[in-house]
């Protein structure tokens, strides 16, 4: 006990009957008078020594003591070393206890990425392809040609992920991203890299049960993987173009106006509180109104709807569900008053919040060279022979 300590002028026994004493309830006025104790009452447990303990500690073999509390404290002070900061409990921060748990983060992530190792050659071929650039249908031409503007180069072989990308890469409507993902892994030319951070992988009792395209990387199959692209884009720039590409660019326009237009439907029913109505309801009504409408006119047209669905919910008091799906027919009914009376739908802009992916991007600047005519204009119908095709 330090000479400067209002105890240390107390012998052993002394010291032990002062403790006793103290947490057997009495008075603290009086035992600093019958112990000539000089210190305020608040602060005498602070002088106390620690309780000792027949415990080493694991890091430096030094005994483990118990500090002693004040006795209107409802629990035990929590074991301790006598000389490093080592504490005897799991939230112990002390560097013997975070080099433990670093190691043991370490091994984890060791033994997750030999399972998501494992998981990815089971599930995906990794042998080199010798697929040219020309066999690509135009829908994986213009998907590999996003996907890798987009992701990014991370060497030679490897491209990063969509979800650090500064843009989009496709609307957000998982079913048109994934098949247009799907079709490059089927055809062989990329697979989700098995070198991916586990955060990429979802992992049920050790097993690995899903992954998330937007967090994967990338891998090239064929053996010059900037090459490949290099090539393709050539073809792409200039007029040798196979001759299915431009029936499968319109085809593909179609497929990215439906999913930007379901997109735009989610959007503004979440914005009124509504869910997403029925998928096969919602998907007919897009159909139709690609027909005779451009993607910004069915925005406008969705929108209205939205107006409709809300104030129909606020007069007749009805389910968000039934709100939701009636957005469905009073949109149909605009459309087809408007077919009906010649009207002119203004149009819609692109929403901030849905800003124009990549994939509209190569498809319409790059491919068919309209830009955003693809958005303010009704689409092309099949049958056209000039890949530059023109929006009226």
């Amino acid at each position: 006990m330090s000479l400067s300590s209002p105890l240390s002028h107390l012998s052993a026994e002394e010291l032990s009957d002062l403790i006793r004493r103290y947490y057997e309830g009495e008075k603290v006025a009086a035992l600093l008078v019958d112990f000539n104790i000089r210190c305020s009452m608040s602060s005498l447990t602070r002088h106390f020594p620690p309780q000792p303990t027949d415990l080493l500690c694991k890091y430096c073999q030094s005994p483990l003591i118990r500090p002693r509390y004040p006795r209107q404290r409802t629990y035990e002070a929590e074991i301790c070393c006598s000389v490093c900061d080592h504490q005897e409990n799991p939230r112990c921060s002390c560097p013997g206890c975070e080099k433990v748990r670093r190691e043991a983060h370490a091994g984890r992530l060791a033994a997750e990425r030999v399972r998501v190792f494992e998981f990815c050659q089971k599930t995906w071929d990794y042998e080199p392809t010798d697929i040219e650039p020309v066999e690509l249908s135009a829908r994986e031409a213009v998907t590999l040609i996003s996907l890798v503007r987009v992701a990014g180069w991370l060497d030679g072989q490897t491209l990063g992920t969509l979800k650090a990308a500064s843009i989009r890469f496709a609307p957000a409507e998982s079913d048109f991203q994934l098949s247009l993902i799907q079709a490059l892994i089927e055809t062989g030319i990329v697979a989700p890299d098995p070198k991916s951070h586990s955060s990429a992988f979802r992992m049920d009792n050790s097993a690995v049960v899903a992954w998330d395209i937007n967090l994967i990387g990338w891998v090239f199959r064929c053996a010059d993987p900037a090459y490949f692209v290099q090539s393709l884009e050539d073809i792409v720039a200039s007029d040798r173009w196979p001759e299915r590409w431009t029936d499968e660019c319109i085809d593909l326009s179609y497929e990215l106006a439906a999913a930007e237009c379901r997109e735009f439907f989610e959007y503004s029913a979440a914005k009124r509180g509504f869910p997403t109505p029925g998928v096969t309801a919602q998907n007919a009504l897009i159909k139709n109104l690609l027909r005779d409408f451009s993607v910004s006119q069915c925005y406008q047209l969705i929108w209205t709807a939205g107006k409709a669905a809300a104030d129909y919910h606020a007069r007749k008091r009805i389910s968000v569900q039934q709100a939701a799906n009636s957005m469905i027919g009073a949109c149909q009914r605009h459309a087809d008053r408007a077919r009906a009376e010649g009207w002119l739908i203004k149009g819609h802009a692109r929403n901030f919040d849905l800003e124009r992916t990549q994939i509209s991007h190569v498809l319409h600047d790059f491919f068919l060279q309209h830009g955003e005519a693809c958005f303010t204009s009704v689409l092309p119908k099949l049958g056209g022979s000039n890949h530059h095709t023109n929006l009226s």
